[in-house]
């Protein structure tokens, strides 16, 4: 295991004036083998995962990744991550600094949660070719539980009426938030979820970037997003790999399960980019 974990903080600035954290995650003991472009999930930020990264880290990754807008370290209203395309271009980004530090190494993107949604979002709308592979983990495609159906009908109706606000998804959730982490939040605003809600829909009608290699993999326990959806998926598109992790949950990296789906995903990752 690694005595030394590198995690460089910077910032840019987007067309709108937006403040964006950015990450660079890497280990100067370990020769980089792979590069690795990071997009978390709702709420949370990219020192939520640093336990798990470090696991990547340890194989020779060299991660870089950013705090989605209106998460962690990134301004905006908090539960809102602006608009898709400015996230494009955010990973963009972050991948021609991959590319530029590392032009040899192989380029893994990897999304977990609505990072998992943002990513394949990405993938279908751009012509990045520089990407070797991507991971995704526990996707919004569908949020499962009886919030989704309140945030769904509720979005739709101030949607149609022109209005935007920032809704909790949990009140139980808000106050723990306050007392785990400050920068996390229960928080989404109608436009991310109406945004999100539509890409899920739309990657069933669609070709996701079909010569790319596609790993999708969910909890049987999860909660919060529905496995079946993920697993439906991956049934349409010939470039999908699904793999169920039987006893794991949402947050699969705090999971009994975590080293066995670290374990699969970074096989998955070595078979694919030719490092077997």
């Amino acid at each position: 295991m690694i005595s030394n974990l590198n995690i460089e903080r910077d910032q840019i600035f987007m067309g709108s004036g937006q403040r964006i954290c950015i990450y660079k995650i890497y280990s100067s003991e370990i020769v980089p083998t792979k590069t690795f472009v990071f997009v978390h999930g709702l709420g949370v930020y990219v020192d939520s995962y640093i336990e798990w990264l470090k696991r990547f880290v340890n194989e020779g990754y060299v991660i870089y990744s950013f705090d989605l807008p209106g998460h962690g370290r990134s301004s905006g209203k908090r539960g809102d991550v602006g608009s898709y395309s400015m996230l494009y271009t955010i990973i963009n980004n972050c991948v021609k600094c991959a590319k530029e530090d590392y032009v040899n190494l192989p380029l893994v993107l990897y999304g977990h949660s609505l990072g998992g949604n943002i990513v394949l979002a990405y993938l279908n709308a751009t012509s990045e070719n520089q990407i070797d592979c991507c991971v995704i983990t526990a996707p919004w495609l569908r949020m499962e539980g009886r919030m989704y159906h309140i945030l769904y009908r509720v979005s739709l109706w101030l949607y149609s009426n022109g209005i935007s606000l920032v809704l909790p998804r949990s009140i139980k959730g808000i106050r723990r938030c306050k007392e785990e982490d400050p920068l996390h939040h229960y928080w989404i605003s109608t436009d991310t979820f109406r945004q999100a809600q539509k890409a899920g829909n739309s990657f069933f009608d669609c070709d996701v970037l079909g010569n790319i290699r596609i790993c999708i993999v969910h909890g049987e326990e999860d909660r919060a997003t529905s496995h079946l959806m993920s697993e439906s998926l991956s049934h349409r598109h010939n470039n999908f790999t699904f793999n169920l992790f039987h006893k794991t949950r949402h947050h699969f990296h705090k999971s009994e399960e975590a080293d066995d789906i670290f374990i699969y995903i970074n096989q998955w990752i070595n078979e694919s980019v030719g490092y077997v």
